[in-house]
């Protein structure tokens, strides 16, 4: 969609987020597939925006099976509950997100974001020192996630 690439590649959420409602409401969307598109586009739009209320109420709605038809969630669960101190589900997220078929596909494509999980899973272990090792080699300016940044935020500061 010509129209969502272009407010993707922006990062105009506001915009994104008025379009998405308009689409996901009208009566004619009756496959679920398309209505969950929509739901996914205003999670991203809701964690770009980094309102938090909006997106932890959209992560209610991607239960495991909806995830995988959108891997990203998964990654984006493990960022929001680290930054909060949560550390209970991380590991099956890292784990669903790279075992998802599409994320294997592209394997090279998600690298930096494996590097973050794996960045997540050390310091859960307890491994503090590798953590900022590899978090040394992530490349920052690439991350334009709030969540993201404050989960790795947190574990370059302590």
């Amino acid at each position: 969609n010509k129209n969502v690439d272009k407010l993707l590649k922006t990062d105009d959420y506001d915009n994104l987020i008025s379009y998405c409602n308009k689409k996901a409401n009208k009566k004619w969307i009756f496959l679920s597939d398309r209505k969950s598109y929509y739901e996914y586009l205003l999670l991203l739009a809701y964690i770009g925006k980094d309102d938090e209320n909006k997106f932890v109420e959209y992560f209610n709605k991607f239960d495991d099976v909806l995830a995988s038809m959108f891997p990203l969630v998964f990654y984006w669960k493990a960022s929001y509950e680290f930054s909060i101190n949560k550390y209970d589900n991380i590991k099956n997220y890292s784990q669903s997100f790279k075992d998802n078929l599409r994320v294997k596909k592209s394997i090279t494509k998600y690298q930096s974001l494996f590097e973050i999980l794996d960045c997540y899973n050390l310091y859960i272990d307890g491994k503090v020192t590798e953590a900022k090792e590899l978090l040394n080699k992530i490349d920052m300016s690439s991350i334009s996630m709030a969540i993201t940044k404050r989960a790795l935020a947190y574990i370059k500061d302590n």
